[in-house]
């Protein structure tokens, strides 16, 4: 599934209740550039056998997309949720909450922060993530997470924070991590 947005387009969308599997590349692909703005909810699907479950990247110009994920199973893929934004004046705030991500060989989810002066603002809440090579990887300054009351366990490392400024992480349960639990690599400032 491929959504693309762009110039001083508007939209708002839901994606609920579906079956996406044993595709070659994204379950769910969102694209947005130039000036979109973009809202919506991607609840209670199950994403399984992909290259990355769901795909979420803004380029040049995107003011803001503002997604929440709440409910899925995203499994047997190379990354579970991959949050990516690019070039100048790109906000992204994605809200992820009670998803169960397994079984990924690479990561349960990614955010990373490419070139310029976008920002990315996660809040992850509640969710499992279990038994993926890296169960959050956060990368790039401009990142400024909420980590809460998560469990993340049965991975090689559990959380993992390379040039994040301001993470907050609080009240999660991380354990069984083969190799580390949480990997802070250039962090700002953790509360």
């Amino acid at each position: 599934m491929y959504l693309y947005t762009h110039t001083n387009a508007g939209s708002e969308l839901e994606i609920a209740g579906n079956k996406i599997h044993h595709v070659g590349e994204y379950g769910i692909h969102l694209y947005g550039n130039g000036s979109a703005r973009v809202d919506g909810l991607i609840v209670d699907n199950e994403i399984s056998h992909t290259t990355t479950g769901v795909y979420q990247y803004s380029y040049y110009g995107t003011l803001s997309e503002d997604i929440t994920y709440r409910n899925n199973t995203i499994h047997d893929t190379t990354t579970g949720l991959y949050f990516y934004t690019y070039h100048n004046n790109v906000r992204m705030i994605p809200v992820v909450s009670g998803n169960i991500i397994y079984d990924n060989s690479s990561y349960g989810i990614r955010v990373n922060k490419g070139w310029g002066s976008s920002s990315i603002i996660p809040r992850f809440y509640n969710n499992i993530i279990s038994r993926s090579s890296t169960g959050i990887h956060l990368e790039g300054g401009g990142i400024t997470p909420e980590i809460i009351f998560n469990t993340i366990i049965d991975n090689a490392v559990g959380l993992s924070l390379a040039g994040v400024i301001q993470p907050v992480i609080l009240h999660n349960d991380i354990q069984g991590n083969s190799s580390t639990g949480i990997l802070l690599n250039s962090i700002g400032t953790a509360y």
